[in-house]
């Protein structure tokens, strides 16, 4: 609630500021009326950014609390899968990598690993589309900056990305670290 708030007040300091300063030289008059006038219309429009931002960032945490609620309440319900089980259903070169993505992602439903299954479907299950970015940032760079032979800075794109194994090679397919000191 803290982040909405200083989001919220921040933007509409930025709005007051700039509403305050093209006011001052739009209305005619003394300096004492124009200021007066300025401030007026730089606190309406102040007000009126902070409320809009405030209930547009409200009404998306709800959202995203929902789904993450749900999808963590239907993975707790989920029967426990060890690690030879999870890397078993389909043999990989990427076991380790898996594991990493595995744990990224029990840690943002916040339940245990051993409820994250192999076939779970991103979509369909975990409802990863309408997490957005949210997913993409915390369990992608979890498992970047895990892996010290990959790039700082990247592309990543969750499009045509449905199961957890085209997870893994999308991944296992950003570039690695060019060494500048060669």
């Amino acid at each position: 609630m803290r982040m909405i708030l200083g989001c919220s007040g921040a933007l509409a300091g930025v709005v007051f500021c700039i509403a305050c300063l093209v006011s001052l030289f739009v209305v005619e008059g003394s300096w004492s009326s124009r200021f007066a006038i300025s401030l007026g219309v730089s606190g309406m429009m102040a007000g009126m950014v902070f409320l809009a931002n405030f209930l547009l960032m409200l009404r998306d945490y709800s959202q995203f609390k929902k789904y993450n609620t749900r999808v963590g309440d239907m993975l707790r319900s989920l029967d426990d899968q060890s690690d030879e089980h999870f890397l078993a259903a389909h043999p990989t070169e990427n076991s380790d990598l898996l594991l990493k993505i595995r744990q990224a992602i029990s840690d943002f439903f916040e339940v245990p690993s051993t409820k994250i299954h192999r076939d779970a479907h991103l979509i369909d299950d975990l409802n990863v589309h309408k997490l957005q970015p949210s997913f993409q940032f915390s369990v992608v760079n979890t498992v970047i900056s895990s892996q010290p032979d990959k790039q700082n800075s990247f592309f990543f794109c969750m499009d045509d990305i449905n199961t957890i194994d085209e997870f893994a090679q999308a991944i296992a397919n950003i570039p690695a670290k060019i060494d500048n000191n060669a």
